[in-house]
């Protein structure tokens, strides 16, 4: 399933800005200009959307969430996560912490707990958002989890440059900078591997909607 006309301007207000703050990319002006769009369902049954603002040139990836005084929380490729927010006073604070897992070195801690098998002939296929002749091919893994002996396959692509542990970090921040639904494959997948689909897992009702182009400024200049 594609992103909708409708989807698209539910983020009118995102991407309502004047061209001049477009040119205007200063230290504290973060410029993002693509997005995975990952769409999940909530507690009531209903389908819901989360965009994942990336910068390919910084490595930074945004998610705004749903939240009156959390404005955003910016991903940074060193594992530090900050989330921006306007307190009851309206006076700008930060949170910020840290996943070291983002930055580190692939280990294989885990080898343990878990078994993977890769079936590549079991694929499946999407197509970007801003370009429908450039497909998102994501192939087959068998995770079995060694001590529960539960079983889920994840459909992973490599079609990006992106290090995917700073998406699968935010499953493991506290408070209101969480993702709305878990996605955590640090230890167990590549850095490269990014998830795109999830069977056999009553849990995860996670999949990669699409990517698309987009054009979204945050500036952070006030906050500590």
């Amino acid at each position: 399933m594609f992103v909708s006309i409708g989807l698209l301007g539910s983020w009118g207000s995102l991407f309502a800005q004047t061209p001049h703050a477009f040119l205007s990319r200063g230290e504290r002006n973060h410029y993002f200009s693509e997005a995975f769009i990952y769409q999940y369902t909530d507690l009531q049954g209903e389908y819901q959307f989360v965009w994942l603002c990336y910068n390919p040139d910084t490595r930074e990836i945004l998610y705004i969430p749903n939240d009156d005084m959390l404005k955003a929380v910016i991903s940074y490729p060193n594992g530090d996560y900050v989330g921006y927010l306007i307190d009851e006073n309206g006076e700008k604070q930060t949170i910020r912490q840290h996943v070291p897992e983002v930055a580190e070195a692939e280990t294989s801690t885990q080898q343990g707990f878990h078994r993977l098998t890769a079936h590549p002939q079991d694929s499946i296929v999407r197509h970007r958002e801003y370009q429908h002749d450039e497909a998102i091919i994501s192939s087959a893994i068998d995770v079995r989890y060694l001590k529960s002996g539960e079983q889920e396959t994840v459909y992973v692509t490599e079609n990006f440059e992106v290090n995917t542990y700073q998406i699968y970090g935010f499953n493991r921040l506290e408070g209101d900078m969480r993702l709305p639904f878990v996605l955590d494959y640090i230890g167990i997948l590549t850095k490269k591997q990014l998830v795109t689909d999830v069977k056999n897992n009553p849990y995860q009702t996670a999949k990669l909607n699409a990517h698309t182009a987009t054009v979204y400024n945050f500036d952070t200049a006030g906050y500590p």
